[in-house]
């Protein structure tokens, strides 16, 4: 979105991200209740393996690799295509 538009690969985006804080939302809400049943060993690995940013790196990855896709995609164009990747276009 550095262009100051909203495109489809900012969607793709926002919903890798979605995604990956609605699995982080459910985790965190069976950690609480196994907590509640003083589950103390399961809940501190299902914390530990959510609670260390690994989602968020895991957003950022996927807004990269969105990115790549964004930049192969002004490249195809700039060499005189259409901007889809020859395998799109002989689907037609």
């Amino acid at each position: 979105m550095e262009s100051g538009r909203f495109d489809g690969y900012d969607r793709d985006c926002l919903d890798v991200c979605l995604e990956l804080y609605k699995d982080l939302k459910s985790t965190l809400r069976d950690t609480l209740k196994v907590l509640e049943e003083k589950g103390y060993r399961d809940a501190n690995v299902w914390s530990t393996r959510n609670g260390d940013g690994d989602n968020g790196r895991r957003c950022e990855r996927g807004r990269e690799q969105i990115e790549r896709g964004r930049m192969e995609k002004t490249e195809r164009a700039k060499e005189g295509g259409d901007g889809r990747h020859p395998m799109d276009r002989r689907r037609g």
